[in-house]
């Protein structure tokens, strides 16, 4: 054999070889395309129940549901127990209209008026502190600061505190200046404060955004403030930080998303035609519902990126919107009542539908993989979808 007939061998041989790996690679593409879809798409029958744990039921409690913990609360006190029933820590207190506020593992509890604060985090009591004016809204960190809106007869005050109730900042505000602070929330690591303030101006009410930096780059400001957002005919209820550099606001007639880690910045400004009925929200997605203009599904969840980019839309066979509660797990959306659970995949395709006997509080998820836990009024246990 020649050397020519010898590469053009060797060649026809590497062709053949390189179309075999390119085969392979195609199919392993393909098999891992049908898998991912299989996942995605499957439709679940049944949630199985695991081991049950009995709880005393207590009317005018409220539950909380931090990572395997359960908070439960009322106008006489706190206590945290673990996902095996036993108890972590219990607080007493006496409240009229008990406030409560969560980060992270952290949650804090004053009473609206009142002059204390609580603060816990799923493994200890943190700390207690008292204020000199009655508190009126409340927020805390993930490591534990705490900011209160004060007043007395002519001024609010914000302040920040840590846990032994050292004032770590605070400043004032008038109505005749800023407004009335009708919505506030504290990033994550208490580096950025967001409040929205309400005013009236000619006959027409108005909403400024204002966002305050306590780290480095507001210390040559006035107050801390680094940038505000002035709103016509427009009332800002709700305002929340979801992470340290994205925040965003809830008005009667838009939805607004702010971003920057310092100086935080007008990302996407989106006009309602109707009124947002719900909010809810994690790190990485913001759930709104309205009414929905169908008698089978009168309720509609609008689910929104951190872009603020609508990522699904799923109508609502739910009676009322008080009682739905909706949570966000690892690529999933879970809508539910009391006697009624539905899961959704992110492009919102039905993923279980299903009904309780026991008057269901809480629905929990658990790490991913459609397993959660359960909270009645008489037992907590965990569950998966089969």
């Amino acid at each position: 054999m020649s050397k020519e007939d010898m590469g053009e061998l060797l060649k026809k041989h590497r062709l053949v070889f390189a179309g075999r790996i390119l085969l392979a690679i195609v199919a392993v593409a393909a098999l891992a395309v049908f898998i991912y879809f299989q996942y995605t798409n499957r439709q679940y029958t049944e949630m199985a129940m695991g081991p049950v744990l009995v709880r005393q039921s207590v009317s005018g409690t409220t539950d909380i549901a931090i990572g395997d913990n359960l908070i439960t609360y009322s106008c006489d006190g706190a206590s945290c127990m673990n996902s095996s029933g036993d108890a972590i820590w219990n607080q007493t207190f006496e409240m009229q209209n008990p406030m409560e506020a969560h980060c992270g593992n952290v949650v804090a509890f004053a009473d609206y008026d009142g002059r204390d604060v609580y603060v816990m985090d799923t493994d200890k009591i943190l700390g207690q502190l008292s204020t000199n004016m009655p508190i009126r809204k409340l927020d805390v960190t993930s490591n534990g600061v705490i900011m209160t809106i004060q007043e007395d007869s002519k001024v609010t005050w914000i302040y920040l505190y840590d846990t032994t109730g050292k004032t770590l900042a605070y400043f004032s505000t008038r109505m005749s200046n800023t407004g009335y602070p009708t919505a506030v929330s504290v990033s994550p690591k208490a580096k950025l404060v967001g409040i929205g303030y309400t005013y009236p101006e000619a006959g027409e009410l108005k909403t400024r955004v204002a966002f305050y930096n306590f780290g480095d780059v507001g210390e040559n400001e006035i107050d801390h403030l680094v940038s505000v957002y002035n709103y016509s005919d427009t009332f800002v209820p709700f305002i929340k930080f979801m992470n340290d550099s994205t925040a965003f606001a809830v008005a009667d007639n838009r939805f607004m998303i702010y971003s920057g880690s310092e100086v935080p910045e007008i990302k996407k400004e989106l006009l309602l035609d109707r009124q947002v009925l719900s909010v809810y929200n994690n790190e990485s997605y913001i759930g709104l519902i309205f009414y929905n203009d169908d008698t089978e599904h009168p309720f509609r969840l609008e689910v929104y990126n951190t872009s603020g980019d609508m990522v699904t839309e799923i109508p609502l066979a739910f009676t009322g919107v008080a009682d739905v509660k909706v949570v966000f797990d690892e690529g999933s959306i879970i809508a539910y009542s009391e006697s009624m659970c539905y899961v959704y995949n992110m492009s919102g395709r039905i993923k279980y539908e299903g009904s309780f006997d026991n008057g269901v509080r809480i629905i929990s998820p658990r790490n991913g993989n459609y397993k959660y836990m359960i909270v009645t009024n008489d037992s907590i246990y965990t569950a998966g979808l089969n």
